[in-house]
């Protein structure tokens, strides 16, 4: 047991950090050791089955890498293993361990879907803080889905009530959520201001996953907003530069292809990264490379 945890805890760590490769390393020991432990009763409310939360750590660790069959095989693990324990509380991570990486691989349907049982889990069972989270990707997807700006509206209101509690557990996750709604809704302006929050800017410093998005969703909204084009290529360039040094093959290529389609769009071929298509067959690790017409089709097709 004293080895799982410590894998476990360097793995939380290093996810947190950015630190992606030996994040999937740790977490992924942890499984090899104890994957096939038998499933216990957890008798207390606010505990959990370490299993099914390092499983859903570990998926979150593949989505950036671009593993995106790994990370749907371990949410499936973390989901059946909740499911034969019958304890709400790791069923409520489990469901959110599910929305979180459709969040992360930007399937808005699908993340809508497990974030509105999380929620309701969460709600009925006093489980504040994932209701929260819940709650967050909800509105993200919904934005999505149909652009309409209630969404960015409501997240506000939760977000503001969450604070109003005097904490800010997951607040720089959820205002990057916020951004990314206020984007979907024709907010660019308003997305900028939420990046430009305190929150965001001190936690990123120091909890590094999320970095390589911030930087890019700064870039969408410089662009949405018309502002001078080398500043969303800046913005770009700085997003794919963080991707690559955390080795967050995800992120990287979004970066890239986002950048590239701005530096074509504007007639600069030249601006272009020289390593997307690099990325990309990184990305496809052992599966045919192929060039494909826009940046969506390639990272749909990469994950």
């Amino acid at each position: 047991e004293m080895r799982m945890e410590a894998n476990r805890t360097l793995g939380n760590n290093e996810l947190w950090s950015g630190e992606f490769e030996a994040a999937q390393i740790h977490l992924r020991q942890v499984i090899d050791l104890y994957g096939d432990a038998p499933v216990d009763r957890v008798r207390r409310r606010f505990e959990q089955d370490p299993l099914v939360a390092n499983r859903c750590m570990l998926a979150w660790t593949y989505c950036m890498l671009a593993r995106s069959p790994l990370a749907r095989s371990e949410i499936d693990h973390a989901r059946l293993r909740a499911l034969q324990m019958d304890h709400a509380f790791t069923s409520a991570f489990a469901h959110g361990g599910a929305m979180w990486m459709h969040r992360f691989l930007q399937e808005y349907e699908a993340a809508h879907h497990w974030a509105d049982q999380c929620v309701e889990l969460c709600a009925e069972n006093g489980f504040a803080y994932m209701e929260v989270a819940g709650r967050s990707v909800r509105s993200w997807a919904a934005s999505h889905l149909d652009g309409d700006a209630s969404h960015a509206r409501e997240m506000r209101d939760v977000l503001e009530r969450w604070r109003g509690r005097g904490t800010t557990t997951g607040l720089s996750s959820f205002l990057i959520l916020r951004a990314e709604a206020l984007l979907a809704a024709g907010r660019p302006a308003a997305a900028q201001a939420v990046l430009n929050d305190p929150a965001v800017r001190e936690r990123t410093a120091t909890t590094r996953w999320l970095e390589a998005d911030v930087h890019r969703v700064a870039a969408q909204s410089i662009q949405a907003m018309k502002r001078p084009v080398r500043d969303a290529q800046a913005a770009y360039r700085q997003s794919l530069t963080v991707a690559r040094g955390q080795g967050a093959k995800l992120p990287a290529l979004r970066a890239a292809m986002e950048l590239a389609t701005l530096c074509l769009d504007g007639g600069e071929p030249e601006a272009a990264p020289e390593p997307t298509i690099g990325l990309l067959e990184e990305a496809l690790a052992d599966r045919k490379s192929t060039r494909l017409n826009s940046s969506h089709q390639i990272i749909s097709y990469a994950v």
